[in-house]
């Protein structure tokens, strides 16, 4: 992927210069059309002054009188080659400024186009006529009965930096007649218009007036980079520098990304995206009733799973503790939203994260949406906080007692992994204590432990303090036993059921009956 990235950098720079090279050649392009139109322009200019004295007049001999006329305006106008007279608009000529009288019974080449913008003058391309020596590179113009000889050459002349085409639109022809320049860049620059990323740069302009014709130039990329080595091999340097910086830059946001912090921060940003829920249920083991379940978040993404021990603590590094557990209680919502007929009086555990229980943290409490909408719901959350909680400095009597205020119960998850005391406990005044797993795993009616040995004081300090205990992983039909028959009612644990997704958990709460987990938690 970020190979790609780079690569794809680097061709946006290649774009990047032909796009420059495009628009800066157009700039010289068009410079060059203004010069050939007024070179064209000079030229043109002569032929319409001798159209405009000689213009509408009756020619019926070629006398001396009369060449001389012609012949004076002929050396007047370096750029007019030759002057020829047609008699009561023959198709032939019978008077030339340099030869003199003509027979009319010579052939005439016929015109190649007539004026679309002047009915009257038509125009020879490449103009040959035997009489006159030298003139198959000639254009030919012919308005009324007056012939003006015009040298291509003349026109195709010049220093033009770069290579153009002059042509015309004659009427009823979809494709420009070649005047003079090089043949074919008009058919080029059409062809172009269906290759925009073509190496060729095209410009085009056309004249205004009775000698209306445009004129089409062209650039070639690679002649550019021709002359101009030392420039293109400084940019291209320069672009193979910038796609390798953008590759390394790609790589390394990637590999940030794909880092554990980075993998949890991406799916904050996307709204908690990659968290789901699972649910395991909580069994009282007198009854085999489910009675309630814990809600425990889970982490997936692209590049797969991560256990909770891993991203908890980033989550509580950033700083967005109290945004994952609003999310996490948001998607609880919604996952047991069909089920809600079943849940009458069912109790939903979360972890609570201490910082969150601070004085000054109730006012997010109150704004929660989660929370509101858990008020009103058939279940009841019980918000756990860890036995570790309360050994901090934090005061949470303030949360504890909005959150009871609200209708939700208040549960001390892992007891015994910490050094709270009575004291510490009976001021929490919890609802449920939940065992450690580590001294359940300990609990079996064949052996004794230390650990065993305390789970009966555990019970002891909730009964003191008026709190139910609640046996956390329970794995064994042993344990189940054992624990029932020092007094613990409920127990959650992969002897029951294992943590599970939404739909999973609403099949296990059809199929479970009272009798089969009964039986299960007696052995």
């Amino acid at each position: 992927m970020s190979v790609a990235f780079g690569f794809a950098v680097f061709l946006t720079c290649l774009l990047v210069m032909k796009v420059a090279h495009h628009l800066d050649m157009r700039s010289q392009l068009r410079s060059t059309v203004e010069a050939v139109h007024q070179r064209s322009e000079l030229i043109t200019s002569q032929a319409d002054r001798v159209f405009e004295l000689l213009d509408k007049r009756r020619f019926d001999t070629c006398d001396p009188a009369m060449l001389g006329e012609i012949r004076k305006l002929l050396y007047s106008y370096n750029n007019v080659h030759e002057i020829l007279l047609f008699r009561n608009g023959r198709a032939a000529p019978f008077c030339s400024a340099t030869l003199g009288p003509l027979d009319e019974a010579l052939p005439f080449p016929r015109y190649s186009f007539q004026s679309r913008f002047d009915p009257n003058r038509y125009y020879w391309l490449g103009f040959a006529f035997p009489p006159l020596p030298g003139t198959t590179v000639d254009f030919f113009v012919r308005s009324y009965d007056i012939g003006i000889v015009l040298d291509q050459r003349i026109l195709s002349g010049g220093d033009a930096e770069f290579a153009w085409e002059a042509f015309s639109r004659p009427p009823g022809r979809e494709f420009g007649e070649h005047l003079f320049g090089e043949t074919g860049l008009y058919l080029q620059a059409q062809e172009s218009l269906h290759h925009p990323l073509a190496f060729r740069t095209f410009a085009e302009g056309c004249s205004e007036g009775i000698w209306r014709f445009c004129v089409v130039t062209r650039d070639d990329l690679f002649a550019e980079l021709s002359r101009n080595r030392l420039t293109v091999t400084a940019s291209m340097l320069a672009y193979l520098a910038f796609g390798f910086l953008g590759y390394r830059w790609r790589l390394r946001r990637f590999e940030k990304r794909s880092t554990l912090a980075g993998r949890v921060r991406s799916a904050i940003r996307r709204n908690f995206r990659d968290f789901h829920c699972a649910y395991q249920p909580v069994i009282d083991m007198r009854t085999g009733e489910i009675v309630g379940c814990e809600v425990l978040a889970r982490f997936r993404d692209q590049h797969g799973a991560l256990p909770p021990s891993a991203f908890i603590p980033e989550i509580e590094r950033i700083g967005w503790t109290w945004s994952f557990t609003d999310a996490i209680l948001c998607k609880a919502i919604d996952d047991l939203a069909p089920m809600e007929d079943r849940l009458q009086g069912f109790h939903l555990s979360a972890n609570f994260f201490q910082l969150d229980l601070h004085a000054r943290s109730i006012p997010r409490l109150e704004a929660s949406a989660a929370l509101r909408i858990l008020g009103g719901k058939p279940y009841i959350l019980i918000c756990e906080i860890l036995e570790t909680g309360l050994e901090t400095d934090i005061d949470m009597s303030e949360a504890i007692a909005h959150l009871r205020a609200r209708g939700f119960e208040i549960a001390i998850d892992d007891f015994g992994t910490g050094v709270a005391n009575l004291s510490s406990v009976r001021k929490l005044s919890p609802h449920y204590i939940k065992i450690d797993r580590q001294f359940v795993g300990e609990v079996d009616a064949s052996e004794d432990s230390l650990r065993a040995s305390l789970v009966p004081n555990i019970l002891a300090i909730a009964r003191q303090v008026g709190s139910i205990c609640i046996a956390e992983g329970v794995e064994t039909a042993e344990q189940a036993a054992s624990l029932d028959s020092i007094g613990i009612r409920y127990a959650q644990g992969y002897h029951f059921a294992r943590p599970m997704p939404a739909a999973e958990f609403a099949d296990f709460m059809k199929a479970q009956t009272p009798q089969s987990l009964q039986c299960r938690a007696v052995g």
